[in-house]
């Protein structure tokens, strides 16, 4: 199966038979980043059911409790309720200081807290517990040489992939996040232009 999207595909999250794919601008068509809702049940003919159009390009969405969150560049963190896949609308908004990239989101205790990789601004942790009103709890400390590309939390750890050319650096940090004011390294693996991060069982694929 195959279906064209409005701009440049940039990533893809897959929750039962719906595909939540974001989108890049395509200037030279003049589509807006966004992200698009398909319904994938039958594999054979994707269908897109819904559409919402973000301020930047779209670069990666986690989805949980029909809430998608999307990350959206220099627009920050996005918010948006997809429980109609036909009408999908933003219910809230942060920006972060750098360009959002990628988005994990976990439950801590009594809070939903979204974890982003905000390139050359590190990873901003943010509580949205209240999906109208996030709020940046903090962030790990940003590092001039560093390009943070992707993130996935397991638990109290915090897998980060770090894309800067210098083969010294670049690769996946753990990171714990137990006490989510004062994250702290733990664990490194090298590998090049790490660019994103997906968990599974007792691995992870970068």
């Amino acid at each position: 199966g195959y279906l064209d999207t409005p701009g440049y595909a940039n990533s893809v999250t897959v929750v039962g038979a719906r595909a939540y794919v974001t989108d890049a601008r395509d200037n030279n068509a003049g589509t807006a980043g966004g992200l698009a809702i398909v319904d994938v049940s039958d594999p054979a003919h994707p269908v897109q059911r819904g559409r919402i159009e973000t301020p930047d390009s779209a670069t990666s969405v986690a989805v949980r409790n029909n809430l998608a969150y999307v990350t959206a560049m220099t627009s920050g963190l996005r918010v948006i309720d997809v429980s109609n896949p036909a009408v999908p609308h933003e219910i809230g908004f942060i920006d972060t200081p750098g360009d959002a990239q990628d988005v994990s989101v976990a439950v801590r205790g009594n809070k939903v807290v979204a974890f982003v990789a905000d390139l050359f601004w590190g990873v901003r942790i943010i509580d949205v517990t209240n999906p109208a009103r996030p709020v940046e709890i903090s962030h790990l400390p940003q590092d001039p040489g560093a390009l943070w590309t992707g993130v996935a939390v397991h638990g109290s750890y915090l897998y980060v992939t770090n894309a800067i050319t210098d083969f010294r650096l670049d690769g996946m940090y753990v990171m714990d996040v137990s006490d989510l004011n004062a994250p702290r390294f733990v664990g490194f693996a090298r590998a090049r232009r790490a660019m994103g991060v997906t968990l599974k069982d007792d691995r992870a694929y970068v």
